[in-house]
């Protein structure tokens, strides 16, 4: 039996590559922009329905002509006093001095304090016994981003970023503009669904792409530049939505729509991974690209390519042979040959071919793995049903409705950029426990105040800043799991596991919605079940492996030694990497 010793030793340092391509300049910053602007294309669509399909105020249709079968056996006569609320009819007869109430439901339809093209509930009548339908369609497309973060996180590990991101953004754009099309709630329903998953295959796979283009140290921007961007659109989304707020929602639709029509830009402009070409071994593929980078950033480019051909393969510098082994096997018709059971690659003298293909099974064949998947799906299911929840169950504020969605957006930004200054200062796995903490603890803090002083002012405010302060937390600690993530999982599996946590987040999201109708029958009961949830993802964090300062994993075997606290963190000038 032979072995290879200190494989840690071997692993190739790709961000040499990446500095030796000019690292960061006109290339990089057109490339970062590029997978940036997703930001709108996947904010519009999710959260246009805040808009297009917003309850306009209304009250019952006066019964008019309405024949005695739709009265449900209650008595009119000239008599009779009706009073027409948004959901049903009082109806008071005085019967020889005896007064007696019914109700009834809006037989004759609803009236409008809005024409009805400015939203599609109002178009298709969609209020009272008929309102879940309309939510519905939000519920459906959070279920479609579970699927289309299954399956299209696959086909980007399988195929590669750009086919897949290009694919899907282009499937996207043509389901917003169809929506503004629908003649009815169904098709609706049918597009939103649709919709969720192209919307999320597209993110996740632009996500993917820019943190792979960053080097160790800056891979915390990731988290950061996504967070913002993300909080930028949605608060973009609210004056856009306010000066059509006279039109039809269809024309919104279409308006908003627009911003996917980018996608003819990326298929132009738009390169692959470089870390996903490497890692299935299409080298050419990553020298075309190293010539093109150092094009546009000035830089040298046979340096780049001569640190690529040093890097991009692993030399064997210490092999212990038994001595009746030396060449354990040659394959005829290939120039390779398995020394000490690693592949060389003929055609490169002495080095590994790292090229490994894993499929979603490996999530959980390999102990490693699992664990480290297990306990990241539960972390995101917690933190999509309190992100979502909070918005559900927070108090609302005072005023317009579109002045209410900018702000409640903008608190977003504070705890996006403060990960980014903690993760400089502490490590990933500190960071993500310090957040989910003070997520719960202020949570329960406003739950315990709520009900021992929450019918007075001054415990009321508490409460709800509190609940912010929540809000913050969780808003930060999100930010964090998407710079977390990543790094837990090897290359050909990165997609796919963040895939998988992005499928499991989906959960939380459509069981948020039933959070409000808790908070009906237990007014604490949100913050007391948001609040414990988070604490236990606090403890679970902490048998995750730290990763800062570390490269991206490309193997299973790498994340092992992760846990074994084999792999060191790389160094530099004798300290470690504040990556």
């Amino acid at each position: 039996m032979s072995k290879v010793e200190n494989a840690a030793d071997m692993e190739p340092d790709f961000d040499e590559v990446i500095h030796a391509t000019g690292y960061f300049g006109r290339y990089h910053a057109l490339q970062g922009t590029l997978q940036m602007l997703i930001g709108f294309s996947v904010a519009f669509p999710l959260l246009s329905i805040v808009f297009t399909g917003y309850e306009v105020p209304h009250r019952c249709k006066e019964l008019g002509n309405i024949t005695s079968d739709h009265l449900q056996h209650v008595v009119i006569n000239n008599s009779t006093s009706l009073e027409y609320g948004e959901c049903q009819i009082e109806v008071e007869n005085n019967i020889s001095g005896v007064v007696k109430k019914d109700y009834l439901h809006c037989v004759a339809g609803h009236n409008y304090s809005q024409p009805t093209y400015v939203s599609f509930v109002a178009e298709w009548d969609l209020v009272c016994e008929m309102a879940g339908l309309g939510e519905l369609s939000q519920t459906v497309m959070m279920l479609g981003q579970g699927f289309g973060g299954l399956i299209f996180s696959i086909l980007a590990d399988k195929y590669g970023r750009k086919p897949v991101y290009i694919a899907t953004l282009f499937g996207l754009s043509a389901l917003c503009f169809g929506m503004a099309f629908s003649n009815g709630i169904l098709v609706y329903i049918i597009i939103r669904f649709l919709i969720g998953g192209f919307q999320q295959g597209s993110g996740l796979t632009a996500y993917t792409i820019f943190v792979e283009m960053l080097t160790t140290e800056h891979r915390p921007l990731a988290g950061t530049v996504g967070g913002v961007v993300w909080s930028l659109s949605v608060m973009t989304l609210a004056p856009i939505a306010y000066l059509m707020k006279d039109f039809s929602w269809r024309y919104l639709q279409i308006a908003l729509s627009v911003v996917t029509l980018y996608v003819f830009v990326l298929y132009c402009t738009l390169d692959e991974s470089l870390r996903w070409l490497l890692a299935n071994n299409k080298r050419d593929e990553c020298r075309r690209i190293i010539r093109k980078a150092t094009s546009m950033n000035t830089s040298n480019v046979r340096k780049a390519l001569d640190v690529f051909e040093r890097t991009s393969g692993t030399v064997c510098k210490a092999v212990v042979v038994e001595p009746s082994n030396t060449v354990d096997k040659v394959t005829d018709g290939d120039s390779s040959l398995l020394v000490n059971d690693v592949k060389v690659d003929g055609g490169t003298e002495g080095r590994v071919d790292s090229s490994q293909k894993y499929t979603i099974l490996d999530l959980f064949r390999h102990k490693a793995i699992l664990y480290t998947s297990a306990i990241t799906w539960y972390i995101w299911t917690v933190n999509s049903l309190t992100y979502y929840g909070l918005f559900l169950t927070a108090t609302s504020l005072a005023g317009d409705r579109f002045l209410n969605f900018f702000l409640s957006c903008v608190v977003e930004i504070p705890g996006t950029v403060s990960v980014y200054f903690m993760l400089k200062r502490f490590g990933r796995r500190q960071v993500a426990m310090i957040y989910h903490f003070m997520a719960g603890a202020s949570l329960i803090l406003s739950v315990i105040i709520l009900t021992t002083a929450g019918d007075t002012r001054a415990g009321s405010s508490l409460a709800t800043a509190l609940n912010m302060f929540g809000k913050f937390s969780i808003t930060g600690s999100f930010n964090a799991l998407f710079i977390y993530s990543p790094e837990l999982f090897p290359t050909n599996l990165r997609t796919a596991g963040l895939g998988m946590g992005s499928a499991m987040s989906r959960i939380g999201g459509m069981t948020a919605p039933y959070s409000d109708r808790l908070a009906d029958k237990v007014i604490w009961g949100p913050g007391a079940l948001f609040g414990t949830l988070c604490l236990i993802a606090t403890f679970l964090i902490r048998y995750l492996p730290e990763t800062k300062g570390r490269e991206l994993p490309t193997t299973i075997e790498e994340i092992n030694e992760m846990y074994t606290r084999k792999r060191k963190p790389k160094m530099k000038d004798g300290k470690q990497d504040d990556g």
